[in-house]
């Protein structure tokens, strides 16, 4: 197999960007704008996945220093380069790329092949947001908390209803996790998640 190379994604992958997205999403794929968000935002982690020049996957994180929480927000391999390790490749990049100690993730209660990718990776569920998807499928929300000492992150919010405002936030921004898919971006229409196998 050809060498994997992990390297930050810029506006000027568009173009690819938009082929990856509607070859692992089909019907579900972000619209361009959105595509031109997740690759000019600031503070936003990009990285793409290249094999001999070509964009072959994709992965987003979005922090969220103010929760000390960061979201994957989309991640995305080509067809024909799953299960030879991109995905994992490509969140552990993402994840090294963002300092909070929480990470989390949505991804579809069905999408068995996906969650045990997290799981491997080290999420664990944490609850079930109920008609989550565009076509009223549950989504299980994922985290991931890394050994590293709260004084380094500030105080955690004590304010109530944290998950509820994270559902409301997660809708109105267009949070596209995984299965990979999103998970919270700003800025963004109704929350749609996309799914696919990827190890």
């Amino acid at each position: 197999m050809a060498e994997i190379i992990i390297v930050p994604a810029t506006w000027r992958d568009l173009a690819e960007l938009r082929q990856v997205e509607q070859a692992c999403f089909a019907d579900d794929h972000w619209p361009l704008l959105d595509l031109i968000a997740v690759l000019t935002l600031p503070n936003v982690v990009r990285l793409k996945a290249v094999i001999q020049s070509a964009m072959v996957g994709f992965v987003a994180g979005d922090p969220r220093p103010q929760e000390n929480t960061a979201w994957i927000a989309t991640l995305g391999v080509l067809p024909a380069y799953r299960r030879q390790g991109i995905g994992l490749a490509l969140l552990t990049a993402c994840e090294n790329r963002l300092t909070q100690p929480h990470l989390r993730l949505c991804v579809r209660m069905s999408n068995w092949a996906a969650i045990r990718l997290y799981e491997k990776a080290g999420y664990s569920p944490l609850e079930v947001w109920p008609k989550y998807y565009r076509d009223g499928e549950d989504a299980l929300m994922m985290e991931k908390t890394r050994p590293i000492p709260s004084a380094c992150w500030g105080r955690p919010s004590t304010n109530g209803g944290t998950n509820q405002r994270m559902q409301r936030d997660a809708r109105r921004t267009g949070f596209r996790s995984t299965g990979f898919r999103r998970t919270g971006f700003p800025a963004r229409q109704e929350q749609t998640v996309h799914e696919w196998e990827n190890e």
